[in-house]
């Protein structure tokens, strides 16, 4: 076990204890600092949390026994997984919110690696952790991923998303009224202030472009298409936050939207989302051996439109 001891100071107050602790203790991921909280390991002026979203005060202690590091492999789990499209080539499957993508700290199994490994006999990839993964959706994030079933087929879509020959779209809700079309074209880079968090860097960043088009306005939030012409870490959550519209469900990027008068009513409906309104609904690229134009469309999940609907009254 290793332990840690911190008192929290005044630039830390109200944040959540997971995102407190994976920012204080450098090389160890939120995911490990989750499993920890999981496991009665963490605790504030000596009462143990089981859940994440603890808010911090002024002066409270917090003690953290982390759970020692596992050795990380992908096995195969009888998972349930939607698979929307599939061919002996590739498959496409609609990802929920909650699950990871492949193992990594905290997160050793119950991932779409593993799912697939069950219903797939043989998967292609680069290393044992990601079978068959050529792109990533954030854990709290749902919608379309590609899953190459020949290395061939691997090969040819790691080049399509490397020259930006795949279309992506997704469904977002953001803080605020959007009233039109912005097209965010900034670079983005892991924020030297917090090694959690990505975040606009002119002079060190990746190239990044980000359209955000309104479709509805729901008091104060908007309903927005989002296409991306890029795939970085975060890279929606980022530029909304940048350009002051915060993704509904986001509290890492959400600049303290919540604790706005205007937002404080919604904070129950918000808080019971556990999840970012963030869903990754329509992809468009040529079939990598037949050549035809694909295209693949979703709907938004049950709760991500059972929240509109309480929007809407």
């Amino acid at each position: 076990m290793r332990d840690f001891f911190f008192v929290v100071g005044k630039e830390d107050v109200n944040k959540r204890v997971d995102l407190f602790l994976s920012e204080k203790i450098e090389g160890v991921s939120r995911n490990e600092i989750l499993s920890s909280i999981k496991e009665k390991g963490v605790s504030v002026n000596g009462k143990i949390f089981k859940k994440g979203g603890i808010r911090l005060k002024e002066g409270d202690e917090v003690r953290i026994e982390l759970l020692p590091r596992r050795e990380l492999s992908a096995k195969p789990q009888e998972i349930p997984i939607d698979v929307v499209y599939q061919d002996e080539f590739f498959a496409i499957v609609n990802k929920r919110a909650g699950m990871v993508v492949h193992p990594a700290p905290g997160n050793y199994d119950g991932t779409l690696a593993n799912a697939l490994m069950y219903h797939f006999n043989s998967l292609p990839g680069y290393d044992s952790l990601r079978p068959g993964i050529v792109h990533r959706l954030d854990k709290l994030t749902s919608g379309l991923l590609i899953i190459p079933l020949r290395k061939d087929v691997l090969e040819k879509f790691s080049k399509y998303f490397k020259e930006r020959k795949i279309r992506k779209k997704y469904k977002a809700l953001l803080y605020g009224r959007l009233s039109q079309k912005v097209e965010v074209n900034f670079p983005i880079g892991r924020d030297r202030k917090n090694r959690v968090k990505m975040a606009v860097d002119i002079r060190q960043g990746r190239e990044a472009k980000t359209i955000f088009s309104p479709e509805e306005f729901l008091e104060n939030f908007t309903l927005v298409d989002v296409e991306i012409h890029s795939g970085r870490t975060h890279q929606i959550r980022v530029h909304a936050s940048h350009i002051g519209h915060p993704v509904v469900g986001d509290d890492l990027y959400d600049r303290g939207f919540l604790n706005r008068v205007e937002f404080k009513k919604y904070k129950g409906l918000i808080s019971g989302l556990n999840r970012y309104f963030l869903h990754a609904y329509f992809l468009e690229f040529y079939h990598p051996i037949s050549g035809k134009l694909l295209t693949v469309e979703i709907d938004l999940p049950e709760e991500l439109r059972n929240f509109l609907k309480n929007l809407r009254g």
